[in-house]
């Protein structure tokens, strides 16, 4: 079998082992001319549900920008439902080494029972996940483009009618390059989100690419000059930091009273590609741990709005070579304790704003 399973555990985008899709500044590229699993294998990523805590909400929405360089490509979107009966984090999801558009569904009914949510009631047709089976087919063209589908599951009468029913949702990219000599596909942006009644982005799931062969991860950068730049991509540090990061997971275990284990780390969000800013709440949710009850994490956040002459590119924003006690102003101080050891996981969940709701699983990412 060519490529790699998706499990129902892969943390992040996953590809095939053949595969050329790779990550740059946070953004999915898959340039092969290669008609084979190299450059139309799949990549894919799995999305455990039970984050939501809105069972009867009966819709999400996907959302993601994307360029072809070639008319003759296509690219293929999968998005699935899973309902699970008796899985383990090894269960196959998706195999990834299909080509022409396809991505196998892969899991064992008497694990989990499969939803494909680009048919009426979740029907697969048989090989289940062939390029049919896509959510959406995008012709190639030469123009940057942006997808947005909201899924309405109300209508369903066999398959499950809303959204909190489905334990894992897996959402695959795969290509078809058309003979084309010169195919090149990107997509940033990637986006899952659940609205509330009053439109109010209530949850929302966003993440990156790890490679199948290796647990590097591009989205920690370094900046020479220690400082926030309004166009910065992904998360940014300063040079002398130690911060690090693994498996899609932020760390740092430096001892040193320094930059090197105080120094800051952050990204800036635009909230220009946001849709339905009506609202005035504004939540943040995120996992932590801290080894020593002597040490703190301050959480900084800070909102921008433009002046009449708008800023530049690199438009500074932020310090990050500071150190102790966590300058130079903070939203959010946590203090180590004994129970925040390496091997257990809080959770700390902080609200800005008049009322109480939903945090998002992960902080949106969106890169200028």
């Amino acid at each position: 079998m060519l490529g790699i399973n998706l499990t129902r555990d892969s943390i992040g985008f996953r590809k095939g082992s053949s595969g050329a899709w790779e990550i740059t500044n946070g953004v999915l590229r898959n340039a092969s001319t290669a008609d084979s699993t190299v450059g139309e294998g799949a990549v894919g990523c799995i999305i455990d549900l039970s984050a939501l805590e809105t069972p009867e909400v009966d819709e999400f929405t996907l959302s993601f920008d994307y360029t072809m360089a070639a008319s003759t490509e296509a690219l293929f979107v999968h998005v699935w439902g899973y309902v699970d009966h008796s899985s383990s984090p090894s269960t196959s999801i998706m195999n990834l080494g299909a080509q022409n558009g396809n991505a196998w569904e892969n899991a064992s009914p008497e694990k989990m029972t499969a939803y494909n949510f680009g048919n009426p009631e979740g029907v697969f047709v048989t090989p289940e996940g062939v390029a049919e089976d896509a959510a959406v087919s995008l012709p190639g063209f030469f123009s940057p483009g942006t997808f947005r589908q909201t899924f309405d599951l109300s209508g369903n009468k066999t398959a499950p009618d809303t959204f909190g029913a489905y334990d894992y949702l897996a959402l695959g990219f795969a290509r078809s390059i058309g003979g084309t000599t010169a195919p090149a596909a990107t997509i940033d942006n990637v986006t899952i989100s659940v609205p509330t009644a009053d439109r109010y982005l209530q949850w929302t799931f966003d993440t990156g690419l790890l490679e199948a062969a290796s647990t590097a991860d591009a989205f920690l950068n370094t900046l020479t000059d220690g400082n926030l730049l309004r166009d910065s991509s992904g998360w940014r540090k300063s040079g002398a930091s130690a911060w690090t990061v693994s498996n899609g997971v932020l760390q740092n275990d430096s001892l040193q009273n320094n930059n090197a284990g105080e120094g800051a780390l952050a990204r800036v969000f635009h909230l220009s590609t946001v849709d339905d800013l009506d609202g005035s709440r504004l939540l943040l949710r995120f996992d932590y741990t801290a080894g020593d009850e002597a040490e703190d994490l301050f959480v900084h956040l800070w909102g921008y709005v433009e002046s009449e002459t708008p800023s530049l590119p690199n438009t500074y924003l932020m310090n990050l070579g500071a150190q102790m006690p966590g300058n130079p102003r903070m939203s959010t101080s946590l203090p180590g304790c004994p129970e925040y050891s390496t091997t257990t996981t809080s959770v700390i969940r902080r609200e800005y704003g008049p009322t109480t709701g939903r945090a998002p699983r992960a902080l949106p990412r969106m890169p200028p």
